[in-house]
């Protein structure tokens, strides 16, 4: 059988060959070669498996560890969550499955006469917390602000690997129930 060479923007259908009686995809196995030197890969994850965002949905001063009360997944039209979304209890969040996850935290402020500092906290036992990522600000009075820190959390464990919101005194921390004002989003990138 003479072998053909693919020009640019040309492709082949696995499915069956021209004459329609060969099913040229049961006869693909082996390693896929990757380009520009890469070693070739026998398997590929799926992408993006989970995505979620949760706000909090009225405004509270002082200090709170951890935010607790008035959070709400994000309920807008636009808004669709990928695979099984996070739960929520006591304002400590649970992971639906084990993996690599990116979380992200943005508070919206409002007059802080001191520092406002805002943590990403984490526990892989279930009970003592460490801070993961942190962000702090502070403006004049009557003034309104944004502050955001993220952080990768490999979940090895759903039972113990969960993750809570801190804030420390200072200022106004700022929600709606109708946007995303402070507010976290979760997102699995890869596997453990």
């Amino acid at each position: 059988m003479a072998l053909t060479r693919l020009g640019l923007n040309q492709a082949i259908n696995l499915s069956t060959n021209t004459t329609g009686n060969l099913n040229l995809a049961s006869q693909v196995t082996g390693t896929l070669a990757t380009g520009n030197g890469g070693t070739g890969a026998t398997s590929f994850t799926a992408g993006i498996t989970m995505a979620d965002t949760w706000r909090l949905t009225t405004d509270f001063s002082g200090a709170a560890d951890p935010i607790s009360s008035n959070l709400e997944q994000n309920d807008d039209a636009s808004f669709e969550d990928i695979g099984t979304p996070m739960s929520v209890s006591s304002g400590i969040f649970t992971f639906p499955e084990t993996g690599k996850y990116y979380i992200t935290a943005t508070f919206q402020t409002y007059n802080p006469t001191s520092q406002t500092s805002c943590d990403i906290q984490y526990t892989v036992n279930n009970s003592s917390y460490s801070t993961g990522a942190n962000c702090r600000s502070q403006v004049a009075a009557t003034s309104y602000n944004a502050i955001s820190t993220s952080m990768i959390f490999d979940v090895t464990s759903t039972a113990n690997c969960k993750v809570k919101f801190v804030t420390g005194s200072g200022g106004t921390i700022m929600g709606n129930s109708g946007y995303n004002g402070t507010h976290f989003q979760f997102i699995r990138i890869g596997d453990t």
